[in-house]
């Protein structure tokens, strides 16, 4: 939300939102930008469908590195969380810059460093004590994790870095809310998604049976996000 405030997108008329997910900016993305058409992008259906019955998004089903948007046509790209989910991250911003039209800005929030919660640390050593398939490496940090690498990766795109900071963040999940985000979405739905129901009950009940010994506070996470706002050239810039 401190990265939308700084997009000034007061006057803009289209904003795409790349890796969506559940919408969960898209309440902010609507105030900064009141009279912008919001198109939501995320390549998991169950995803975009969560947002678009609760957050009524204009859902898009699409890759981060192939976005069905014409060049030079909207006003801003937020790429939240996204770039390091990707095997080329420099794909994610080339495509942004883009679509980008001169003048247009690019918003993007990277880890710098994180610290997850126990609940996460339990989790994901249950599904591996289980036996629970991982995936294919699908994520890529290099780059990503100190401003000056990311104004780098920016200015190798095209683009002229504005603002590139860091945030500090610290939150607490919901024990109910990191269960259904771990049971449903993201690569932790795609795992248990990937395994015959009997053997997802029996991985479920174990999860429950952990999950149940921790504290609130044991679902506590931080860490540090790199923050960038960057430009397209009015001239073009190199794509």
């Amino acid at each position: 939300e401190a990265l939308v405030r700084r997009l000034d997108l007061a006057s803009a008329s289209c904003v795409v939102d790349v890796g969506a997910g559940t919408g969960a900016l898209t309440p902010a993305l609507r105030a900064a930008a009141p009279h912008a058409t919001i198109i939501s992008i995320d390549p998991a259906w169950e995803m975009l469908r969560y947002a678009q019955q609760r957050r009524q998004v204009t859902p898009t089903l699409a890759d981060a590195a192939a976005l069905p948007i014409a060049p030079a046509t909207v006003d801003a790209v937020l790429l939240a969380y996204v770039l390091f989910m990707m095997p080329d991250p420099a794909a994610g911003l080339h495509e942004a810059a883009r679509v980008l039209r001169p003048g247009g800005t690019v918003g993007t929030v990277t880890w710098g460093s994180e610290e997850p919660s126990l609940a996460a640390k339990t989790w994901d050593a249950t599904l591996e004590q289980l036996g629970v398939p991982a995936l294919p490496a699908h994520s890529n940090n290099s780059g990503l994790d100190t401003a000056d690498r990311v104004s780098t990766l920016l200015t190798d795109m095209g683009l002229t870095p504005g603002d590139v900071w860091h945030e500090t963040i610290d939150a607490t999940f919901e024990p109910d809310e990191f269960w259904r985000l771990r049971t449903i979405h993201g690569t932790n739905g795609v795992r248990l998604a990937g395994i015959d129901a009997a053997r997802r009950e029996v991985v479920l009940a174990a999860l429950r049976r952990r999950l149940a010994t921790l504290h609130r506070s044991d679902y506590e996470f931080g860490g540090t996000l790199v923050c960038s706002v960057s430009t397209k050239p009015t001239d073009g810039g190199r794509l």
